[in-house]
């Protein structure tokens, strides 16, 4: 296992690392808490990494720590997260259970007040995409904000709006989930549950609706990303998780379950063909 991180500390504290207590010393003396943890999980996928963190260095808003958890990548994201130094970064290398093991690994080290999971591979929308989500945070005070994001499937663009959660949890999460921002506090302390392979990020959307989460929206996208990752490739077993989701943590009714993974069904066919017609430039 590989652990680092680096941080910038002012010399009036550099004394505070000197004494026999320098871990207890660290916690009180470092740099303030960020506002905003950015989580990224990676495995042998350096190009993707490099595009994400590049998008970091874009962002016109600096109050953020970016936090990296590599599955033990044999591609040269450890060499590429050690020579990291134009950010405030903390990163673990080590095998994991998976995606969500991985973001549960990503989510205790976060310090922020707010997380967000931006794997390698997804960026921010534009320059200003922390800076308008923050604004919002700040704001409303929210435990949730769902935002809108960009999608590509072949050489189109797509625009996915945030619906609203009262509605859309019923069936499916109101946001893509690189483009929902929570509050840290507000998750459980084990945010994902490992057992769904291709639908905890549903699990715990599901369960801020169930506690109760004042949730906030932002139209703008404020993210990027390619189909074919992780859910896409899982998506039918995503499918299945989800009739479980609503069984078990939204208490719907069969009726209203199989309603919903018919919907869905018939979703991911759409998607499926879209994506389909765009790689054979028919879209």
């Amino acid at each position: 296992m590989i652990i680092s991180s680096n941080s910038l500390i002012s010399p009036s504290h550099l004394n505070c690392f000197m004494s026999s207590h320098a871990i207890l010393q660290e916690s009180r003396c470092a740099v303030k808490i960020p506002f905003i943890s950015v989580v990224t999980v990676v495995r042998n996928d350096l190009s993707g990494l490099r595009a994400t963190y590049a998008s970091l260095l874009r962002q016109d808003f600096g109050d953020f720590e970016w936090i990296v958890v590599d599955g033990g990548s044999t591609d040269g994201c450890v060499a590429f997260l050690r020579s990291v130094d134009a950010l405030s970064i903390t990163w673990r290398s080590e095998r994991d259970k998976g995606i969500y093991d991985a973001m549960n690994k990503g989510t205790t080290l976060a310090s922020g007040d707010y997380v967000i999971y931006l794997n390698a591979s997804d960026c921010f929308h534009g320059t200003e995409s922390l800076r308008g989500i923050a604004k919002v945070l700040k704001s409303d005070r929210v435990d949730l904000l769902c935002c809108g994001a960009c999608y590509t499937a072949g050489k189109q663009r797509y625009k996915r709006p945030p619906r609203r959660i009262e509605k859309s949890i019923w069936h499916s999460v109101p946001s893509v989930h690189q483009a929902m921002i929570f509050r840290r506090k507000f998750l459980d302390e084990v945010p994902y549950d490992i057992a769904f392979h291709g639908s905890a990020d549903y699990y715990t959307t599901a369960r801020c609706f169930i506690k109760g989460a004042r949730v906030g929206y932002l139209q703008s996208s404020v993210v990027d990303y390619v189909l074919g990752g992780y859910s896409s490739r899982h998506k039918w077993e995503a499918v299945k998780e989800a009739f479980v989701i609503q069984r078990q943590i939204l208490r719907q009714n069969h009726f209203l379950c199989l309603a919903s993974l018919a919907r869905r069904v018939v979703s991911q066919i759409l998607i499926d063909l879209s994506v389909l017609l765009a790689k054979r430039g028919l879209r």
